[in-house]
């Protein structure tokens, strides 16, 4: 196995070990959650609500990223990345994926949502039950920190069907 598969089957664990947090959403776990992101003050994560650096859901660094997924984890709904689809590129310490990725809701987090869908324009979901599912874009920066792969950046959006009103 060359170095570069042996990084991208590493980031593909990285990546399953992101979606298995999001589906336990164990608060106690969430200190472990957090190794799988870099020790950096440019740690980043750009949530769909975000549009302004630093404020609502677009946090900078890592206190900030953690309150993020604390919040997530007791308010939010549930996400799970494509590992299997992502797409992996390796360059020497830096690499950096993209995939698709699917939110499911229920009726609280869709009051929250109706705003902002309201503001983006229509989104694709499919309802199951009293929750939704909605396709989400994400994309990461990835870098390696003590031999091993941690996500410095990510960037979660909607796919818009429409021009906001």
């Amino acid at each position: 196995m060359t170095e570069n598969s042996e990084s991208i089957e590493e980031i593909r664990r990285l990546t399953s070990a992101f979606n298995k947090g999001y589906a336990i959403r164990d608060l106690s776990a969430l200190d472990d959650f957090m190794r799988l992101f870099a020790e950096d003050e440019n740690l980043e994560f750009i949530g769909i609500g975000g549009m302004f650096p630093g404020r609502g859901t677009w946090r900078l660094g890592r206190e900030a990223v953690r309150d993020l997924f604390r919040a997530d984890w007791e308010y939010w709904g549930s996400v799970q990345l494509d590992e299997e689809k992502a797409r992996i590129t390796v360059r020497d310490d830096l690499a950096w994926l993209s995939t698709s990725a699917a939110i499911t809701t229920d009726d609280e987090t869709e009051e929250f949502l109706g705003d902002k869908q309201e503001m983006m324009g229509s989104v694709h979901q499919s309802s199951i039950d009293d929750s939704r599912i909605k396709p989400l874009r994400v994309t990461a920066v990835l870098m390696k920190q003590e031999n091993h792969w941690r996500f410095l950046q990510i960037h979660m959006s909607f796919s818009i069907r429409s021009l906001p009103k």
